[in-house]
């Protein structure tokens, strides 16, 4: 059995690879559907299959799969953790003659632990969509339009928030708390700090994307959100090769510190 800390490791690099896997698959996808084109209505094909309504859905779908699959492979629990309903057993019978109010407390209680999980489903709904609109609110006020392509918009602060806020929240739980140490990058494991590389780099390639929108370039893929998009996602895919990087070089080390300690635990036998 791994201790917790080596679960969490073993938990994001498999988390990680699938990330990066499904960025090569669509990056390579991109390309063989627009194999034939020039390289302007490339990027302009590309950006809008990145921000489609089909995409996320998928991207969306995938990211739940890569979460489970992690913690199915790494036997780490803590990642998108339901709980189960509490057990609660109540004989129906020997209540029947209590007071009204004995037996509303009772089927109060009941009903309650039974809906916990549901509380913690709701928890996680309602941070992923407070951090949607805090997110969208950050983007409008960098200078997306408010007036005009809603729509785009919406469908770019999603993809944002899939690559950057969203894992964060469903790995690490809907705590506050966590979720602004992890921003911070205050007292991170390696767990942590993957999380919090990631969203940055997703982060930083949107705002970097949209340098090239106020050029009079007159190209089609200048338009609003399609730079943002394409920085974003390629951005996010070198941070998951560098996140995979970052994980062999941390088990190297330890593979390399437990040889020597057996080596030495030998030498003093």
């Amino acid at each position: 059995m791994y201790d917790e800390e080596e679960k969490r490791i073993n938990f994001g690099k498999n988390y990680n690879l699938c990330q990066l896997t499904f960025h090569a698959i669509t990056l390579c996808t991109l390309l063989a559907l627009n194999i034939n084109v020039n390289q302007s209505i490339f990027l302009t094909k590309a950006a809008e299959n990145l921000s489609s309504v089909t995409f996320l859905f998928v991207q969306s779908v995938f990211l739940i799969f890569a979460i489970f699959l992690s913690k199915r492979s790494s036997q780490y629990r803590g990642a998108l953790c339901i709980p189960s309903a509490d057990d609660f057993s109540v004989n129906w019978k020997s209540i029947q003659k209590k007071s009204f109010g004995t037996r509303f407390g009772v089927k109060l209680r009941y009903y309650t632990n039974k809906l916990s999980p549901l509380k913690v489903v709701v928890r996680y709904c309602c941070n992923l969509i407070c951090f949607w609109i805090l997110a969208a609110f950050i983007v409008i006020c960098f200078g997306a339009p408010l007036l005009s392509d809603q729509i785009k918009t919406a469908l770019f602060v999603t993809g944002l928030c899939l690559q950057s806020i969203w894992p964060i929240i469903l790995i690490e739980g809907p705590n506050l708390e966590r979720i602004l140490q992890i921003i911070q990058g205050k007292d991170l494991d390696h767990l942590g700090r993957i999380l919090k590389q990631n969203a940055f780099g997703a982060v930083s390639g949107a705002w970097l994307g949209a340098i090239p929108i106020p050029l009079d370039w007159d190209r089609p893929w200048q338009v609003w959100p399609f730079t943002c998009v394409l920085g974003c996602f390629l951005t996010s895919l070198l941070t998951y090769i560098w996140s995979a990087y970052d994980i062999y070089c941390l088990q190297n080390k330890k593979k390399h510190f437990s040889l020597i300690g057996n080596s030495n635990k030998k030498k003093s036998s």
